[in-house]
């Protein structure tokens, strides 16, 4: 090869290099998830990209969708969007332009089923949005304004509104922790302890105990003690007051009864609350198998999710 031949070749060789270097660290959409937490109430998507995605949340004119735009050039992915197995999202879409061949992605639209407040977070290649139900976030209660002064001097009391009420048990419920290295039953048995409808279920069963013993308490005799006391005066003869005679009578007594016969009233009644109690033993146990279920399904997600931002990090170093 002459030397004017390889002076052209390397010139073409220098010359696509910056092409190729271009086109090396160009952004693309790796995934699309979408995941459900507190017990379905909220609803996590997560977009992951080769880095940190430069994109745009502009104001929405309709309320059941959010637009993402996407203002880096990345190829327009050949993704399938998640199902949505949820009360929030009903379809999660992707909008390109150009050529088929050259198409760059330009925005991410999630249709909604209903009203929602986004919390957008961004760490590193991974674009989260939280959806929370518009429904659940609870009202700003009314302030009550003082009135004006009485000429008296005195004061109207505020208003006493039951929006501001809150029980207490909502917030003295006792809650416990993991340990620093915490094993599987251990995170299921915390998971449990924590879990408020299982402690009411087990509240309601106690209950249903102590109808069922009162219950069959109506089957055993009842006792009882009674004393009275009682004084007057009688007249023979009304006209007469000489036929006047003093009293005084005293009663002391011990009641027994046993039922014998109440159309079955009793009997029905012990029934009933037999049956009552097997059903809030039933609660039980279908509200330990259910938080069992979701408490291992999270777990399970977490260590996924854990073992995929490790393997990023680790293929980014």
């Amino acid at each position: 090869m002459t030397s004017a031949r390889k002076t052209a070749a390397l010139a073409v060789l220098f010359a696509l290099l910056p092409l190729q270097n271009a086109r090396a660290v160009r952004n693309s959409l790796d995934n699309v998830s979408m995941s459900q937490v507190n017990n379905g109430q909220n609803v996590i998507i997560a977009i992951e990209t080769d880095k940190t995605l430069d994109y745009r949340l502009p104001e929405q004119s309709e309320p059941l969708q959010i637009v993402v735009e996407v203002k880096d050039d990345i190829p327009c992915p050949q993704l399938t969007m998640p199902r949505s197995e949820n009360t929030l999202v009903d379809e999660i879409r992707i909008s390109c332009s150009g050529l088929s061949e050259n198409s760059q992605l330009k925005t991410l639209v999630i249709l909604l089923k209903e009203k929602v407040i986004t919390a957008v977070a961004q760490k590193d290649w991974i674009l989260t949005l939280n959806l929370q139900p518009f429904s659940s976030v609870p009202a700003v209660p009314d302030i009550p304004v003082p009135a004006q002064q009485h000429p008296s001097g005195s004061f109207r009391s505020p208003e006493i509104r039951m929006e501001s009420y809150s029980d207490a048990e909502d917030t003295d419920f006792p809650r416990r922790a993991l340990s620093a290295k915490p094993t599987l039953d251990e995170v299921v048995n915390v998971g449990l302890s924590n879990f408020r409808p299982l402690e009411i279920a087990r509240m309601e069963f106690k209950l249903a105990n102590q109808k069922l013993f009162e219950a069959r308490r109506n089957f055993f005799p009842s006792v009882g003690a009674r004393a009275s006391q009682s004084e007057g005066a009688t007249l023979t003869t009304p006209e007469d007051s000489a036929t006047r005679s003093d009293f005084r009578r005293k009663e002391v007594g011990i009641e027994i009864g046993q039922p014998l016969f109440q159309s079955g009233r009793i009997y029905y009644s012990e029934r009933q609350t037999r049956a009552q109690k097997d059903a809030a033993e039933l609660s039980v146990s279908k509200a330990t198998q259910e938080a069992t279920f979701e408490i291992l399904r999270n777990l399970y997600t977490f260590l996924q999710t854990r073992e995929s931002v490790d393997l990023r990090k680790s293929m980014v170093k």
